[in-house]
């Protein structure tokens, strides 16, 4: 089970220096909440947002997905996603939503439980369930969040 994360374990060497400290700590509340509501680790969440918008809430991809966790309004409509995906919360809880489904379909495919990596992945490409540079960044920016004590901290 994750545990919840305090706003004092978001540092900046974690999440693409100072200004996605900053902007991360901002959003640690929302992303923990919204993570935690579905028992999911809310560090991953915050390793895919640093990724896919290096935390600007407001971000818009070259090919329409929007906000915090860049989903595509198809994938939000297809998942059930109401609400504006420029909204923080409506953003991350449609992630979520999405991740869980990911794991699902992958463990369907695969015919064993879905590792995280093989979720990740499909989270960037739908219906790719396997080991991808994408899902190996993701993942080893969450264990370095994990690994690292926070500031003030042994």
């Amino acid at each position: 089970i994750p545990r919840l994360v305090s706003t004092s374990s978001w540092t900046p060497y974690r999440f693409r220096g100072p200004k996605g400290a900053a902007r991360a700590l901002a959003l640690a509340t929302v992303i923990s909440e919204e993570a935690m509501a579905d028992g999911s680790d809310p560090l991953l969440i915050a390793a895919i947002a640093a990724n896919e918008s290096a935390f600007v809430p407001g971000a818009v991809g070259r090919h329409g997905e929007r906000g915090l966790l860049q989903i595509g309004q198809s994938t939000a409509t297809h998942h059930g996603c109401v609400g504006d995906l420029l909204d923080v919360r409506t953003n991350v809880r449609c992630a979520v939503r999405v991740l869980v489904y990911r794991r699902i379909e992958c463990s369907r495919k695969l015919g064993r439980p879905a590792l995280d990596v093989e979720m990740v992945a499909s989270y960037n490409r739908p219906g790719v369930c396997r080991t991808t540079p994408y899902a190996a960044r993701v993942l080893a920016r969450r264990e370095l969040a994990r690994l690292v004590p926070p500031k003030g901290e042994p």
